[in-house]
């Protein structure tokens, strides 16, 4: 079965085709290419010649497949990506805005579109984390990030020659904007420390003092871009922070600390989850492979094992989590196959439920839970609510 895995990042959209356990397309688009023109989207899916697929799915879902969702621009918009269709407008203009409206178009296409197209979990939703490791949290690693820590046991599998049920490790995704930490414990997520709630982060100001949300007059939908590394380098580019940090030029090398430090740290929260049987920390993403970050992980954790995450063979262009994405359209089509399916059973990613919304307790929050939890049973023909 040829498997479509589409991986929205901040950076790029990578799309994966994965058939038994290797890569057999791939494909990358700079992402403010696909917000000018969500055609090439269109058109680059067309030409994968895939059998199911893996839709963008944002903060995720419960399996949900397209011919099951009623309103495609609402399903979007506020249980996707947690906006509203006055926010995307308000906010008009800006990149991380005209990705969410390439999103909307494509998602718009799949739904109508006679193809198999399933939507995918994010952590949250996993009743692999036990509900009290989620109160008042939402991004405990999106949909991607969760892709991205299957494959990344997967790799770990086939390296030591071991079932997925025996894999422990942190997976610490460092991407173009956002980082995160998995916590795997014998084959399945049990923690995660998403990327709007993660330390310090390249674009993202990641989790806040509450005195800081307080005391801002107000908030736009799409400051989660902002606040974080970039504000102080005035680069995009985490590689060109590290070379400012490691020649000591100021502020960016004390920004660029904060970033590294606050890794260590997320690193550090993510294993106390796994216990005594921490001691792998694998690096997947657009940054995993910064030199300043890798001596920082022996120095501040010499008895851990730090290793380079593994795609999956055939690749050579795309990342972890468009294969995560692709492996996991196949299990839910039924047609996975091999240790990929394997870990995809042991993970027990179909038991997903409910929204990311579910487990706010915040009173002032409550018409955010409200919202989304309204949006996902109105916009969706079956919904898996928790029991």
């Amino acid at each position: 079965m040829r498997a479509l895995g589409i991986d929205p990042g901040t950076g790029t959209f990578d799309l994966a085709v994965v058939d038994g356990e290797r890569v057999v397309y791939e494909d990358s688009l700079p992402a403010a290419e696909v917000a000018e023109d969500p055609e090439r989207l269109v058109r680059a899916i067309e030409a994968s010649r895939a059998d199911v697929i893996a839709a963008p799915s944002g903060y995720g879902v419960p399996f949900t497949w397209a011919s099951d969702v009623r309103d495609p621009l609402r399903f979007t918009y506020e249980v996707l990506l947690l906006s509203t269709r006055e926010q995307i407008a308000k906010a008009s203009g800006e990149l991380g805005v005209k990705v969410y409206e390439a999103l909307a178009l494509v998602v718009s296409q799949l739904v109508k579109a006679d193809v198999r197209a399933v939507f995918v979990p994010s952590v949250i939703l996993l009743r692999t984390v036990p509900a009290y490791r989620k109160y008042n949290k939402v991004d405990m690693g999106t949909a991607d990030k969760l892709a991205s820590a299957l494959i990344a046991v997967h790799g770990l599998a086939r390296r030591k020659g071991v079932r997925p049920s025996e894999v422990s490790a942190v997976v610490l995704e460092l991407g173009f904007g956002y980082n995160s930490a998995i916590s795997v414990l014998r084959g399945r997520v049990v923690d995660g420390i998403g990327g709007t709630y993660a330390s310090f982060g390249p674009l993202t100001a990641g989790s806040l003092d509450l005195e800081v949300v307080v005391g801002a007059p107000s908030w736009s939908r799409f400051d989660v871009y902002k606040g974080g590394l970039a504000e102080v380098c005035g680069t995009y580019d985490l590689r060109e922070a590290e070379r400012r940090y490691e020649a000591g030029e100021e502020p960016c090398a004390s920004a660029y600390r904060a970033w590294l430090e606050g890794v260590l740290k997320d690193v550090a929260r993510a294993s106390v989850p796994i216990g005594r049987e921490a001691g792998t920390v694998v690096l997947n993403g657009r940054y995993s492979g910064l030199r300043s970050l890798r001596e920082a992980l022996r120095e501040a954790m010499p008895d851990v094992e730090v290793v380079e995450g593994s795609r999956l063979p055939g690749s050579s262009v795309t990342k972890e989590a468009s294969q995560g994405y692709a492996a996991m359209a196949a299990h839910a089509a039924g047609g996975g196959e091999g240790l990929l399916e394997e870990v995809m059973r042991v993970a027990d990613i179909d038991s997903a439920c409910g929204t990311v919304a579910d487990y706010v307790v915040h009173p002032a929050a409550a018409p955010l839970k409200e919202r989304v939890r309204r949006a996902y049973v109105e916009s969706v023909a079956r919904p898996k609510l928790c029991p």
